[in-house]
């Protein structure tokens, strides 16, 4: 059965969820976190994609967000190819993405499901969605 096309129009709300394969690590040390999250920042800085919470652990990692005007495909490819090449340089090893699962809905059904639900793992909260749309 195929999968239904996803819903990528500028200015939407997702709820990201990165899987490695067969649950796999996408992290070994704190090098590799600081450059999963420097590359994170500085994308959503470069495609003005609005991250609002994020949660980093060794096999997956959760990311709320707000696609900038280039959309969500061209941020998860950037992301998610330039960490893998940097982290198969440096350890020698490979890491593989086998899971991205995005969830898109409207903002209140968002932060009312998703946000409760991150802060069972570690998370990062940045200034939040409500606040900034004031």
């Amino acid at each position: 059965m195929l999968r239904q096309a996803r819903l990528d129009a500028p200015g939407t709300l997702h709820h990201v969820v990165i899987r490695g394969i067969e649950r796999g690590r996408i992290v070994e040390d704190d090098q590799d976190r600081k450059d999963f999250v420097s590359r994170l920042s500085n994308l959503a800085q470069e495609t003005e994609t609005s991250i609002y919470a994020w949660s980093l652990k060794t096999n997956h990692a959760h990311m709320l967000l707000r696609s900038g005007p280039s959309g969500l495909p061209k941020f998860m490819r950037r992301l998610l190819t330039g960490y893998s090449v940097t982290y198969n340089l440096r350890s020698g090893g490979r890491v593989c993405f086998g899971e991205v699962k995005i969830y898109r809905g409207e903002d209140c059904w968002v932060i009312v499901k998703v946000l409760p639900a991150m802060v069972n793992v570690p998370v990062r909260v940045l200034p939040l969605l409500l606040a900034s749309r004031k």
